[in-house]
């Protein structure tokens, strides 16, 4: 009997059509597999009152949704392969309810994928497992930018300022003039009340993508990341705006360093399924950890496609290996 895989997508923050492109990425990549695929698309309501799954099978027949019971057309899904970037599905709301089920899925358990969806808060854990984390300073979108001011004393210009939840550098700015704060804030805060002010680190910028395929842990690749604009936004991501070079030119001991500090981080932090781990290299010291991603991007744009093709596995083989983790997870 073949697995029903479901390819959950889609979702009610601004990574939307990112999860969408992952989604259907992941959707023919598998098309000629022998897994039963359904696309499961979370559509939100144009008032944010509710949500509504719909649900297609390969060949494009629409299906019922039982939310509550995860049953799609009567039946509960072998496996869940989850592409629902930011929320609900990279911030533990989606992870929770499927293990509730249980439902094998190929992102972290919940209390682990909220952790590492706020910035803030993973950065403290991580830093507390040896990752170096660069200063920062946690505050809210209803502060005012003139009295966070004398709290900000410590940190030096350029700052990024960001959400502490959200993804594909929505919301981000590079700031280079305290006199632009409360204009950052507000870009900030039109993706989260939470925000993070961080010190910004020159260097390289790196990627580092990991799984736990036939019970190992396997590292996709090191990306060496050169953006056109200032830092890695979205266009950079996603509309070419950077070169994106596997195995990044970095020194071999400064390699190692990030594969054993991205496998520790895996592994004290209790991660599953796929991740992607993002560092910035100085010229002198230690890498500096920017962010991990539980349910990293999967569209042809995105940087762990390009590392699984930059290996010796095709894409259908790597999803084949992160299902039957999947399964053999539970």
């Amino acid at each position: 009997m073949r697995n029903r895989v479901v390819v959950a997508m889609g979702g009610y923050s601004s990574e939307r059509g990112i999860s969408l492109a992952s989604g259907q990425f992941i959707l023919d990549a598998l098309s000629n597999t022998t897994f039963d695929c359904i696309a499961l698309d979370l559509i939100p309501s144009a008032d944010g009152s509710h949500d509504h799954w719909t649900a297609t099978s390969s060949d494009g027949m629409a299906l019922t949704v039982d939310w509550e019971g995860m049953l799609i057309d009567g039946k509960k899904p072998d496996v869940v392969l989850n592409m629902v970037h930011g929320s609900p599905g990279e911030d533990g709301w989606l992870s929770q309810h499927l293990d509730q089920l249980q439902i094998p899925h190929s992102s972290c358990r919940g209390p682990q994928a909220q952790l590492t969806f706020h910035k803030a808060k993973n950065n403290e854990v991580a830093k507390q497992h040896g990752a170096h984390i660069a200063p920062s300073l946690l505050v809210s979108s209803r502060d005012d930018a003139a009295s966070l001011m004398p709290r900000l004393q410590n940190l030096q210009l350029p700052v990024f300022v960001k959400p502490a939840r959200s993804g594909s550098s929505y919301g981000i700015t590079r700031l280079t003039d305290w006199s632009d704060l409360s204009q950052a804030l507000e870009v900030a805060g039109k993706e989260d009340d939470d925000i993070l002010i961080e010190q910004g680190v020159s260097g390289v910028e790196l990627a580092c993508g990991i799984a736990r395929l036939d019970g190992e842990l396997r590292l996709l690749g090191l990306t060496e990341i050169v953006p056109e604009s200032d830092f890695f936004d979205y266009r950079a991501k996603y509309e070419g705006a950077a070169q994106e070079i596997t195995p990044a030119r970095i020194a071999k001991q400064a390699s190692d360093d990030i594969i054993a500090m991205t496998r520790s981080l895996y592994n004290d932090m209790q991660l599953k399924g796929l991740c992607r781990v993002d560092y910035i290299l100085p010229a002198s010291g230690k890498a500096t950890l920017i962010e991990i991603n539980s349910v990293p991007g999967m569209s042809p744009e995105s940087i762990v496609p390009k590392q699984i093709n930059a290996s010796d596995m095709a894409m259908h083989e790597f999803l084949t290996l992160l299902i039957q983790q999947a399964l053999t997870d539970g």
